[in-house]
């Protein structure tokens, strides 16, 4: 099972996942910016739908990889990393915990993702 075939992510394994604080999580709930769903009183998670949509917004269909590449270097412009230095930059705490870094973190993990190489099927 991938991450993506479960229902719903804990913030915590959301952060994990994405190499963000849980406050900053908590933080983008909180300003709409991920949408949640509250199991009792006080569990969240995050459904793997919005896990889909978040990074859905930042990269175009793999059917489309011309736009990835263009993607890239408008990414690697704008921060001056590619989006694989930049995502394990902020993993290691080397690019400051800001609500626009973390944007942007989620922008480079989705870019790095989607440039990989697809498996032979």
């Amino acid at each position: 099972m991938t991450d993506l075939d479960r229902q719903y992510w804990k913030i915590r394994e959301f952060a994990e996942h994405f190499g963000l604080d849980r406050s900053t999580v908590y933080n983008q709930i909180e300003r709409g910016e991920i949408r949640e769903i509250r199991i009792g009183k006080t569990a969240l998670r995050i459904p793997t739908e919005e896990v889909r949509r978040i990074l859905d917004s930042f990269v175009e269909p793999r059917e489309r990889p011309e736009h990835l590449d263009d993607r890239a270097r408008d990414f690697e412009a704008r921060t001056g990393r590619t989006p694989a230095e930049f995502a394990t930059a902020w993993r290691s705490g080397e690019i400051e915990d800001t609500p626009a870094n973390s944007r942007e973190a989620i922008e480079a993990l989705a870019l790095r993702e989607a440039l990989q190489p697809r498996a032979a099927a």
